[in-house]
């Protein structure tokens, strides 16, 4: 069994003093690394200046329902709080103090729209989007695995769950789809 210290290096991962056998790598751990990484990536290339962002509060399941999302999606969204810490903190400010997280919401908002723009869905026009919700969610992931893919330094850390869990993290965060409206 690894000797493991708490100390975590710049990577994320966890320094070990001595090995004596095999090693029992935690998915969810090494998932989050990844998430940390992609994110990492993403936002340097980003350059978005930051405006308002409403991220108000709404009921996740009415959500769900205004835009029919279908099974594959809700599952997804639906495990996705499991690593909604690891998101938030990748999301942090950066070395030089700036947020990140408004940066990545302008950013996968932008991919939201280009997804109903390729579909040809009309501005606000609901039932079609209710109709396409599942191949909105799609596009969306598809742009970032484009991204991703693209990029030689994300290649070992390339997971298409975690890019799943990033568009389920821009639908929480009302980017990704519309928000019910308020009785």
């Amino acid at each position: 069994m690894a000797k493991i210290t708490n100390k975590i290096d710049a990577n994320y991962g966890a320094l070990f003093n001595d090995n004596y056998g095999d090693m029992v790598f935690n998915p969810v751990s090494t998932r989050e690394s990844n998430l940390r990484r992609i994110l990492d990536v993403m936002l340097e290339s980003t350059v978005h200046d930051i405006d308002d962002l409403d991220t108000s509060d709404y009921d996740i399941d009415a959500k769900l329902e205004h835009n029919n999302v279908g099974r594959e999606w809700m599952e997804i969204i639906f495990d996705y709080p499991a690593y909604e810490d690891a998101i938030n903190d990748a999301l942090k400010e950066n070395e030089d103090g700036i947020p990140q997280k408004p940066k990545f919401l302008m950013q996968i908002r932008d991919y939201y729209r280009r997804a109903k723009k390729d579909l040809q869905i009309l501005p606000n026009c609901q039932d079609s989007i209710k109709e396409n919700s599942t191949a909105i969610l799609d596009k969306v992931k598809n742009y970032y695995m484009e991204f991703l893919l693209g990029r030689d330094e994300l290649r070992e850390h390339y997971d298409e769950t975690n890019v799943q869990f990033l568009v389920a993290y821009g639908f929480v965060e009302c980017k990704v789809l519309e928000k019910p409206l308020k009785a």
